[in-house]
């Protein structure tokens, strides 16, 4: 199981904001994914200079991301396979600190962050 281990937050051009709010955002980092599988994402990161999710290519390249999503941390947010990109092979997902937050992947939870 991965978690939120990395501080800072994904910018919307998929890059890592460590510098500004250190102490209040958190990302998992790259992860290797399943594209015939759905992702949620329950996480407090509806922000619209923040990605709650970004997805990169066999290179770690930003292919694109998710931002102003889920509005509390009792939402859950579902990306279908059809939604993620063809040439996605890794995601990295964010949230703040301080709030419950899960990632699932293949019916699995693949990353919780509880403070």
């Amino acid at each position: 199981m991965s978690q939120f281990l990395n501080y800072g937050f994904i910018r919307i051009d998929g890059t890592i904001n460590n510098i500004q709010e250190p102490n209040q955002w958190v990302n998992t980092g790259f992860i290797v994914i399943d594209k015939a599988s759905k992702i949620e994402l329950r996480a407090e990161t509806a922000n619209k200079y923040v990605n709650a999710i970004a997805f990169y290519d066999n290179r770690k390249n930003f292919i694109s991301g998710l931002s102003n999503v889920c509005d509390s941390s009792d939402e859950v947010y579902t990306i279908e396979p059809t939604e993620i990109p063809a040439n996605c092979i890794y995601i990295n997902v964010c949230a703040r600190i301080r709030v419950c937050s899960i990632l699932r992947l293949q019916q699995e939870f693949t990353a919780i962050l509880i403070t």
